[in-house]
């Protein structure tokens, strides 16, 4: 019999069928279906085939007449009934007793008394085909004016101790009486651990009653249901990573599974144990047991230590203790040894044979020397907000606005804000180089060839890139897919990796960068503005620094934890626990609302305080200690050799001795009338308000451009609350190494030099300064709309 293991939770009513009956050869369907729920029996039809050349014909005295037969399920009883001292839990509402299906083979037995009792056919065996049911010997009936009592059970035994005889007499009102010494003297076997072993044991009974020409049946269960979990899972409400798995070993009475689930059939009445649990049932009654006091998932506290309650586990005896641990997550295990891991007390209480706590503290983690390596904890708020976006497809950055909303006319730059993952591209053309759809040759300065362009795109000044890939982005597996495609550079951006973050992307021509941009994921959209008049100048300044992080990132190294497998044996029962020892993060350094930092003049950003990833995997967190990421050679640092290197910081001997004079001399964000030309040396005096002649360098979003200092100056004397918080502390990077410091203190690039240094503005607490810094000093930009 397939009971139990084929459920249509789409249709579980899929097999029942009418019962199709002929009078001198009867053949009938059977599909019958059980399912918990109280008052939702599931009807099923018994069909019975009739042999009429047979020689029961002559206990109707006349021609029998057509009849068909109905038979449905009763419920499992999950009432609380009769509790053993070792309390069970009824079964949720949740929980769906698995479905009763009869297959090829499966019979069942009929008896048949008349009006005194007497028993007129005893076991007939009918015997499924898998559509018919069918007798060695058939049952007549006269519909109407039959005054006899039928009763049914399953599973059909060749020999049914307890059983009425043929010829005897049992005047029996009901289907418990008929059947009761057939109850009292079934036995479900030990072994329930296949379908034909678990359901040779549930003993069902059932008394039909006769209307018109059918009779109706309701068989119920007499056995009582166990019902274990497999497994069930703990944990550490103050720390959910720590948790237990408990599991046991069925030696004795051996459950049949489905699923998740272990069930196993009892004698009512008797105290029966299934694995670590004991209970008594009544006939009918279904029960979960837990292996706990409380529901799955609670854990109790005492102090410092956590206790997994095991108040009802049954043991007959102390039992012993051993234990085997991993260190990959479960993949590969240790023996069993009787010596505790360092980092696990376990103590069981045992009271009466009974266990009534298993207690473990957790021992600091801290004191593994297994690591995994550089990790990173977010505590960023927009990053549920980018993961919930809907995904885009095929966007051009250049002819959408900072908000996502289309434009009519192409405006380009270094740096694109996206707002949600999909895919999208970006024209090949030199940072700000096109403006509301026309060249914009005011911004024309140097490429990679460290040669000043004539056209806005670089195919078209001797760089025909034919490749293109990630230098770096600060959250790992967020961008995927660069490449070209029809003039423009493609990327993905993953949907379940987005975060709120940076990517660097480039294209190159052979194995030269020839030029690169920066994507800003995030919600921001760089509408809500803030006018500062300084009296000189009127400045829409932007609502947050290039490239912010809003929120906290942990840096620190992951160190490896354990599993422990626990088991305890006593007298022919095993229980088996599984403690889990988390990984342990070791927070090194914790930054709040980071951004991306620039050397003065620069277009490509450096990676906010907490690092980045480069193409290859590796961690980008400082630059002195990682190889290939600092310039020192001042010979090298031109501004083509920079256009080449985006991820490489530069400190040639203190910003004072560049080799290429335009680099040194010249502002490469700031191309004022009087400021920036292509040959001889201009300096400026500083506090300068006209508006900033945005460059192909500038690292700033469409519409938007590094503002002159006199915003700064003004700011330095006089400010206020708005301004501060215009303002916050970034910290900044080092000038001679590029490492990340003073997260207190503020610092942001104005787009003037002052003769070979960068002006910039600071802040302390409450000092404000405006001042002068060597251009290879990493500070923030804080955008304000371009002119």
């Amino acid at each position: 019999m397939n009971i139990y293991g084929n459920y249509n939770k789409e249709n579980p009513e899929q097999s029942n069928a009418a019962a199709i009956m002929a009078l001198r050869m009867i053949r009938k369907r059977i599909s019958h279906t059980f399912r918990q729920g109280t008052a939702r029996a599931v009807s099923f039809l018994l069909l019975l085939s009739a042999l009429v050349s047979c020689s029961d014909l002559e206990l109707a005295g006349t021609v029998p007449s057509r009849l068909s037969i109905n038979a449905k399920a009763g419920d499992w009883n999950i009432s609380p009934g009769t509790r053993a001292a070792y309390s069970a839990h009824s079964l949720s509402g949740e929980d769906i007793l698995f479905p009763m299906q009869f297959s090829s083979g499966d019979a069942i037995g009929v008896f048949v008394t008349d009006a005194t009792g007497k028993v007129l056919v005893a076991n007939r065996k009918f015997q499924y085909d898998g559509s018919e049911w069918k007798a060695d010997k058939a049952i007549g009936f006269i519909a109407g004016t039959d005054t006899r009592k039928f009763f049914a059970y399953y599973p059909w035994q060749a020999s049914l101790t307890g059983a009425p005889a043929e010829g005897s007499t049992l005047n029996a009102a009901s289907a418990d009486e008929f059947f009761s010494d057939v109850v009292s003297s079934w036995t479900p076997s030990e072994n329930q651990n296949t379908v034909d072993k678990f359901t040779g044991s549930d003993l069902m009974t059932a008394q039909g009653t006769l209307s018109d020409e059918t009779i109706s049946f309701v068989l119920n269960h007499r056995m009582g249901l166990m019902i274990s979990a497999a497994n069930m899972v703990f944990y550490d409400i103050r720390n959910p990573e720590y948790t237990w798995t408990v599991t046991q070993n069925f030696i004795t009475n051996v459950p049949y599974r489905v699923g998740s689930k272990y069930y196993y059939l009892a004698k009512p009445g008797v105290e029966t144990s299934l694995g670590a649990k004991k209970a008594t049932l009544d006939s009918g009654q279904a029960e979960q047991l837990y292996f706990t006091n409380k529901e799955p998932g609670d854990v109790e506290y005492e102090d410092n230590r956590m206790d997994l309650c095991l108040g009802t586990v049954f043991f007959s005896s102390t039992p012993t203790y051993t234990y085997s641990t991993s260190t990959d997550d479960g993949k590969t295990w240790g023996s069993f040894r009787s010596t505790k891991p360092a980092w696990l007390t376990m103590e069981g209480v045992t009271e009466n044979g009974v266990i009534t706590k298993l207690g473990a503290i957790m021992a600091n983690t801290k004191t593994t020397s297994i690591s995994k390596g550089a990790a990173m904890e977010r505590t960023v708020p927009a990053d549920d907000i980018l993961k919930s976006a809907a995904s885009v497809s095929d966007v051009d950055l250049s002819m959408v606005d900072n908000a996502g909303n289309p434009r009519t006319l192409s405006t380009t730059a270094n740096c694109y804000l996206i707002h949600a993952p999909g895919t999208y591209r970006i024209p090949l053309v030199y940072g700000n180089a096109i403006k509301n759809g026309v060249a914009n040759p005011s911004s024309y300065l140097k490429n990679h060839k460290n040669t000043y362009i004539t056209n806005p795109w670089l195919k078209n000044n001797g760089a025909t890139p034919d490749g293109a890939k990630l230098v770096w982005e600060d959250v790992k597996g967020m961008v995927s897919s660069v490449g070209l495609s029809d003039n423009h550079l493609t990327f993905s951006v993953d949907p379940d990796k987005i975060a709120e973050g940076n990517i660097i992307l480039a294209a190159t021509q052979g194995n030269a960068i020839v030029w690169s941009w920066h994507i800003w994921v995030t919600p921001q959209t760089m509408e809500d503005l803030t006018t500062v008049n300084t009296g000189e100048h009127v400045y829409m300044v932007a609502p947050a620094n290039v490239g912010l992080v809003r929120g906290t990132v942990k840096t620190g190294t992951l160190y490896a934890g354990s599993k422990c497998k626990i088991r305890a044996t006593a007298n022919n029962l095993t229980l088996e626990f599984m403690v889990t020892q988390p990984d342990y993060f070791q927070i090194s350094q914790t930054y709040d609302n980071q951004c991306t930092y620039y050397q003065f003049g620069r277009k490509d950003p450096f990676p906010p305080g907490y690092g980045a990833s480069s193409a290859e995997g590796n961690d980008i967190g400082t630059y002195s200690s990682t190889a290939g990421t600092l310039i020192s050679n001042y010979a090298l640092a031109t501004a083509g050799y920079l256009i080449q290197n985006p991820e490489k910081w530069s400190y040639p001997n203190n910003g004072t001795a560049y080799s290429d004079p335009d680099y040194y001399a010249y502002n490469f964000w700031n191309k004022v009338s009087d400021g920036c030309v292509q040959s001889g040396s201009i300096y400026r005096d500083g506090n300068l308000a006209e508006a900033t002649v945005k460059t192909i360098y500038d690292p700033c979003p469409p519409g938007f451009c590094v503002p002159t200092d006199n915003l700064f100056y003004y700011s330095a004397n006089n400010m206020s609350p708005d301004l501060t918080e215009l303002f916050p502390a970034t910290g900044r990077r080092y000038s001679s190494s590029g490492d990340y410091e003073s997260p207190s203190i503020g610092y942001y690039w104005s787009s003037e030099q002052y003769t070979t240094k960068g002006l910039y503005f600071y802040r302390n607490n409450n000092t404000y300064r405006w001042n002068k810094s060597t251009r290879d000093a990493g500070f923030a930009v804080r955008p304000v709309v371009e002119e």
